[in-house]
Order: C-alpha cells, then sequence, then structure tokens
C-alpha cells in the first residue's frame, strides 16, 4: 500500500505521520517515571533493610563479642557499605554508648561495696574517698582501657565494669559525692521495694560512674559543669525519670549543694518526674518523729517550710553565681522550693502510707504562713 504525505504506512492501512509520536510521548514519561517509582522502591527497601541491621548492630555491641563486628560487616556490605564504613560506624555505636551508658541497680546494690571498700580500706566510704583511691592513686582505674568516646587510655568508670552491669541508662540519680557508699545503698534499697523494680532493668545515669574521670580528675583536660546544662537538657529527657537521694530530712547536706539542687531545677522546669528516696536511717529517724505526735509533725513541717534553695553554696563561686542567677531569673527560688516541697511530701507519703498527709502538708503552709507574718 502505498501512501502519500502527510501520511504513512500502519498496521490497518495509512495513518497520520504525527500520531506514533504523540503515543511515544504519552508512554515514555510514564514509562521513565514508572521505572523511576520501582527503583525508589527498590531502594528504599535496601534502606531500610540495611538500618534493620545497623540497629541490630547497635544493640548487639551492648554486649560486644570478639565475633561482632565482623559479623555485621559480612551482613552489611551487602547493601553497599565497605568494611571501613563498618569499622567507622562500629566505633561511633560505641562512643554513643558509652556516653547513654548506665549502671545497673543491681551492681549497686550488690558488688559496688566490694569495690569501693578493697580500693579504700574503709567499711563505709564516701564518693570523696573513693576519687582519691580510684583516680588519685598509681593503679588508676580505667588507665590502660581505651575510651570509646575520644580513643585514648583512660575510661569512665561505667566502661570499666562487666557489660552485664552496663546498658542504656533508664533513670537519672541525683546525689551528693559526700554520702557514704552505705547510705546510696540503703536509699536505693529503699527505691527498688517500694517502686517493685526489677534490679536488672534499671540502669542510673550516675555522674560518678558516666564521667570520665580520668580525664576530669587526672589529666585535667574535661570540665566536670562546662556542658551541665546540654548534658541535662539531652540526658533528662531520655529518662524515664530522676530518682533523688535526700541523705536525712534534718538539714540535709543534699538541698545545700548547688549542683544538686540546679538538677532539682532542671527536673521540675522540664516536668521530669521525680522520685525522692532516702537511707533506712532518715526513715527511722522520720517514723520517730511521726510518733510524737503533734510535736512530731510540727518538726517535719519546720523541715519542709525550711527549704530553702537560694542558700545553696559551691566549692567553686562562679558556680553558685551562675546557678543562682539561672534559677532567680528563670521560674524563680519560690517556686523551687515549692517543687522540692512536694517531691518530699511524695517521699514520706511512699514511706508511710497510713499517715495523713494533707494535714501535714496544712502544718507546712500554716507555718510558712506564720513565718512570713513575722517577717
Amino acid at each position: 500500500m502505498e501512501c502519500s504525505f502527510p501520511t504513512i504506512e500502519g498496521a490497518e492501512g495509512c495513518i497520520w505521520w504525527h500520531v506514533p509520536l504523540i503515543v511515544a510521548s504519552f508512554c515514555v514519561p510514564w514509562f521513565c517515571l514508572l521505572s523511576c517509582f520501582l527503583v525508589y522502591k527498590i531502594v528504599r527497601r535496601r534502606q531500610r533493610a540495611r538500618g534493620v541491621c545497623l540497629n541490630r548492630f547497635y544493640e548487639e555491641l551492648w554486649d560486644e563479642q570478639s565475633c561482632t563486628v565482623s559479623k555485621y560487616t559480612a551482613a552489611v556490605q551487602e547493601y553497599g557499605m565497605s568494611a571501613s564504613e563498618v569499622q567507622r560506624t562500629a566505633a561511633e555505636f560505641r562512643s554513643l554508648q558509652s556516653e547513654r551508658a548506665g549502671v545497673s541497680l543491681r551492681y549497686l546494690l550488690y558488688e559496688f561495696a566490694e569495690l569501693a571498700r578493697s580500693r579504700t580500706g574503709r567499711e563505709d566510704p564516701n564518693f570523696i574517698n573513693m576519687k582519691e583511691s580510684f583516680w588519685l592513686q598509681e593503679d588508676k582505674i580505667g588507665q590502660d582501657i581505651l575510651c570509646p568516646r575520644d580513643g585514648r587510655p583512660g575510661c569512665a568508670l561505667v566502661d570499666w565494669i562487666p557489660r552485664v552491669h552496663r546498658q542504656e541508662q533508664t533513670h537519672f540519680l541525683s546525689f551528693d559525692w559526700h554520702y557514704s557508699m552505705e547510705q546510696v545503698r540503703s536509699a536505693l534499697e529503699f527505691f527498688k521495694v517500694t517502686g517493685g523494680y526489677d534490679e536488672d532493668q534499671v540502669f542510673f545515669f550516675m555522674n560518678f560512674f558516666v564521667n570520665n574521670h580520668y580525664r576530669i580528675i587526672v589529666e585535667t583536660t574535661a570540665s566536670g559543669s562546662a556542658n551541665l546544662e546540654d548534658v541535662f537538657i539531652e540526658t533528662l529527657k531520655r529518662m524515664r525519670g530522676m530518682v533523688t537521694i535526700l541523705d536525712t530530712w534534718k538539714d540535709p547536706i543534699y538541698l545545700k549543694r548547688v549542683w544538686t539542687v540546679y538538677e532539682q531545677f532542671m527536673a521540675a522546669t522540664h516536668e521530669i518526674p521525680v522520685t525522692v528516696v532516702t537511707p533506712a536511717e532518715a526513715l527511722d529517724s522520720l517514723r520517730e518523729a511521726m510518733q510524737q505526735g503533734e510535736k512530731g509533725m510540727q518538726q517535719i513541717a519546720r523541715f519542709l517550710v525550711g527549704v530553702d534553695s537560694a542558700a545553696i553554696q559551691a566549692w567553686k563561686q562562679e558556680d553558685e553565681v551562675k546557678v543562682k542567677y539561672y534559677i532567680k531569673e528563670t521560674v524563680g527560688f519560690p517556686w523551687l522550693n515549692e517543687k522540692i516541697r512536694q517531691a518530699c511530701l511524695q517521699w514520706m507519703g511512699n514511706a508511710f502510707r497510713t499517715h495523713d498527709w494533707e494535714l501535714l502538708a496544712e502544718e507546712a503552709t500554716a507555718q510558712e504562713v506564720a513565718q512570713e507574718l513575722k517577717q
């Protein structure tokens, strides 16, 4: 069949020459679009699979074995990562885990005492004593272990303890280094019993363990408070809550120290749940006061009224000025005092549920009003 311009020969006779072009111009973009979509889906599927694999890698590194990295090097190479990239990723994961690792409740309750006593030679050392024997003696803890955070010798205590007691942090532990080992252990026993916690499922951000004191104390190349605010905002929001150890309800050290009160300030302003716990000795003292009836109630109320965050002190004057100014210019001391009182009342209520704590709160309020009238 002969076709004359502007037609061309087709399967069923002569057709206009531009029809095939129109069909091609319509089909080709859709074909390209479909091809791109299929490629995108394949790439996304591979990315998700790689992400799942890397997540498993991260989790298994918490209990790293000699074969862990080589196992995941082979697995992740399927998704386009080279062996050097896997090694670099492993180093990044170890660094992150070191910063997010907490010490287990079990270790603090049952195993830490033996280490503290053997290093200090004391039956019930405080954490100041431990600081000296852990990092200021010739045989410093962690001095020969590479720190996962910077790759240099000298690691944090949390990277030195057995791995079974070192997992992702669940709670922030607020305490003072003047506390004795037994005070902390006893208070944590109270925390475990009253809260019904599994000692293998609770891991504390505890500055004594988590901060790299080899850098801070031995080398003095890092500051313990330079980036405290950033650490708090980041760390607290990952926690299930803050556990505050109050050494006693009678003139507690805790409420006199800048950084412990600062921790309460940060928890209150960021609405982090706070659980107050005390050693057994403080509970016994509180029980004795409660047994004295009205007289004891008045003593406890005076303690609550006497909470004064403006009276805090610090070893470094610049720290004291900085923290006080920050509190004063944000929420103010009266607001913070009330938050601390509420946390203390909750502790008392958990310790002695049979008492009417509303009456205690009313007594404290009455004393506070009377105090203001005198002024």
